[in-house]
């Protein structure tokens, strides 16, 4: 590519920072963004959740100060910067760059944007501050508000929150059965096995099931997808 100048080509260069970012080569993955001369949200945000993806939180929020003074983020690059900060465990700078969307930008968070800030207060193991974060949201709490409240209480086990979380996703999703096996895992972690098959008896008698993860590999035109205890083939498609 780099022979037949294609990397003048904004997608052939988000492409290659892309490639060497996932395989953790950053300071490659940087040195080609830098050459970028077309930049655009999208080639800003890979840069930056490649930093944080591998644990360079501060990397990532420097670059992030760079995208600012040049190109104007929205509410999607909020997210990935917010997802850094709390994989990074960088509370305050989470709620810095939270409470400078509507401040600096005129954005008005959404949904997403508020799920992001409950998953930085849950990892930290503030399960009260989240729950009080949700109730005093501006906009309708959604299913991926709770369910980032509920996935924190399986790492930091809370009972009374993880119920009231799980209640209020039963109202907004009740066919989606990860969010009973979540409650069902928080019940187990405390050694409240009754309750966790209680949980468990009331998904099969909804109907629910845990949706099986799986792997595909084709061979001589034959997909081969693999689950556990289990081969199905298919000449085409999954």
């Amino acid at each position: 590519m780099v022979r037949n100048f294609l990397e003048k080509n904004i997608m052939v260069d988000m492409a290659l920072v892309d490639l060497h970012v996932k395989r953790g080569r950053l300071r490659i993955g940087r040195r080609l963004f830098d050459r970028m001369k077309d930049m655009n949200l999208i080639s800003w945000s890979r840069m930056i959740s490649g930093y944080g993806i591998h644990g360079f939180g501060k990397d990532a929020l420097e670059l992030f100060a760079k995208m600012k003074s040049q190109i104007r983020p929205d509410h999607i690059v909020f997210v990935v910067v917010l997802l850094v900060c709390s994989h990074s465990g960088l509370i305050n700078e989470g709620w810095q760059c939270f409470n400078s969307m509507e401040k600096e930008f005129g954005i008005v968070p959404r949904a997403e944007n508020y799920a992001c800030i409950v998953d930085l207060l849950g990892r930290a193991g503030k399960l009260i501050e989240a729950r009080n974060f949700i109730e005093g949201m501006s906009i309708q709490s959604d299913s991926s508000v709770w369910g980032a409240l509920l996935r924190a209480c399986r790492m930091h086990p809370d009972v009374e929150i993880a119920e009231l979380a799980a209640r209020s996703l039963f109202e907004l999703d009740a066919k989606n059965s990860g969010r009973y096996i979540l409650l069902s895992n928080v019940y187990t972690s405390l050694g409240k096995i009754e309750e966790a098959n209680k949980i468990r008896s009331l998904m099969k008698r909804k109907g629910l099931k845990k949706t099986a993860g799986y792997s595909v590999v084709e061979v001589k035109n034959k997909v081969y997808k693999f689950l556990v205890g289990a081969i199905t083939i298919n000449k085409s498609g999954y």
